[in-house]
């Protein structure tokens, strides 16, 4: 079966988040329907606040758009490459977690 991918790269797709009217250039952009699921699985329950997540590979915030809609309090990244990209996307996702974020 032929991927179009060169032998020994890392998959990286370069049209993974060019569909859409909003371009994202992120080459691995998750769904963050999965990424809020997958979020809820390791949620503390509510006693333990603040409910803080790290993400340390945030890329674009596909990770921590979902992580806040399961219920996490706060989420912090650390990939620095593209955090303009994700504190834009995040600013949109959701207005009331986003003094917590930055």
């Amino acid at each position: 079966m032929r991927t179009g991918r060169l032998e020994g790269s890392a998959g990286i797709n370069p049209y993974a988040g060019a569909r859409g009217p909003a371009r994202n250039p992120h080459p691995t952009v998750k769904p963050t329907d999965l990424i809020e699921y997958l979020a809820r699985l390791i949620l503390p329950p509510a006693r333990s606040t603040p409910r803080r997540l790290l993400v340390p590979f945030a890329g674009s915030g596909s990770e921590m758009i979902g992580a806040l809609r399961a219920g996490w309090d706060e989420v912090v990244g650390v990939e620095l490459v593209y955090a303009d990209l994700a504190r834009e996307r995040l600013t949109h996702a959701d207005k009331a977690h986003q003094t917590a974020l930055f």
